[in-house]
């Protein structure tokens, strides 16, 4: 049996330019974190010829985005985003 778990830390800062309406900068930043794990487990049989080694595995991956809002550096905030938290799960 073996185990495996993993921990990342994002600092995420997004940049964007609108031009529809004149010249806006838009700017986000926030900090997303991931997780992520593995469990294996198998058992090595012997045989006059080879060994073979049936096993099982499962392994996840977790993004978390935390709610954040893009804030205006130039012009208007009649383009700006906002968006919710969110986790996204990946499992295999």
């Amino acid at each position: 049996i073996t185990a495996a778990l993993a921990y990342g830390w994002q600092d995420i800062t997004t940049n964007r330019t609108v031009t529809i309406a004149g010249l806006d900068q838009l700017r986000a930043n926030f900090n997303a974190n991931a997780w992520s794990g593995r469990l294996e487990g198998g058992y090595r049989y012997a045989t006059p010829w080879m060994g073979v080694t049936p096993y099982a595995a499962g392994q996840f991956t977790t993004f978390d985005l935390p709610a954040y809002a893009e804030q205006v550096i130039t012009g208007t905030n009649a383009f700006a985003q906002a968006y919710n938290a969110k986790t996204v799960t990946a499992t295999r």
